[in-house]
């Protein structure tokens, strides 16, 4: 047969494959199909374009979003959720992001749930304890702590795909570190952070995580950056509490 030949791309970040099968087993109803499309040229444009022997920018690849409730008890969780879907259909990129949520997880289905979903980012709002556990609920709808030591085995299971776990809830700085052994971007608290401060946190989060991104940026990092700079602009007194845990191998 004649004609041009077949063009085969090398690809050496795994998490590229694992993108674009996302991408194309979407379901439908829950994202357009064009959405998907558009994704998949994107990301096969960004595979021939891309030097094979670094890694691909997160930029360029389907982003799953896991979010994660348990025990509101006067938190405004659907504001937050609210504000995190605002902010991706806002974005530049919003047809590279997904957006799945959680309620009153326990900890049986923060597990299945990753697992399932296998989401590059996590994130997670409610309750935190002065220890460091996060509060989940049981099947009575009680608290139910988990240990930073738990969730961190959680998390190295799921180490091949969670990029950045964000932990919005008071006192989450402990578990951080413990999820930083196996994550390279993870964000908590170190302190109690006010019902506010951390939905502003959030917005800014997701804001920075949407726009365009020039291709020398870390993605996560200025995404944190967008959220401390949007407390202090709404001249919050806490802009001292969100810390991000950096590891890169």
């Amino acid at each position: 047969m004649c004609g041009e030949p077949h063009r085969f791309i090398h690809i050496f970040d795994t998490s590229a494959v694992g993108s674009l099968v996302t991408g194309l087993t979407t379901r439908q109803g829950k994202r357009p199909v064009k959405e998907v499309v558009r994704g998949i040229v994107k990301l096969i444009q960004a595979l021939e374009s891309h030097d094979t022997n670094k890694q691909i920018e997160p930029s360029t690849l389907m982003q799953k979003i896991l979010i994660l409730t348990a025990i509101p008890h006067g938190l405004r969780l659907d504001k937050e959720i609210r504000e995190i879907e605002e902010a991706i259909l806002r974005a530049t990129n919003r047809d590279l992001f997904e957006i799945e949520i959680r309620t009153a997880v326990r900890p049986r289905d923060i597990r299945r749930a990753i697992a399932e979903e296998q989401p590059q980012i996590v994130h997670f709002c409610g309750h935190g304890e002065p220890d460091g556990s996060l509060l989940l609920e049981d099947d009575g709808g009680n608290n139910k702590p988990v240990s930073p030591e738990a969730l961190a085995f959680l998390f190295k299971l799921h180490a091949d795909y969670v990029k950045c776990v964000l932990l919005n809830a008071c006192y989450s700085e402990q578990a951080a570190m413990a999820i930083s052994q196996y994550i390279n971007y993870v964000i908590g608290m170190n302190n109690p952070i006010q019902d506010k401060a951390a939905i502003t946190f959030a917005q800014g989060f997701y804001d920075g995580l949407g726009y365009k991104n020039s291709g020398n940026q870390d993605l996560f990092q200025r995404a944190f950056d967008e959220g401390m700079v949007a407390i202090q602009l709404e001249s919050l007194s806490q802009g001292e509490i969100p810390v991000f845990k950096k590891t890169l191998n």
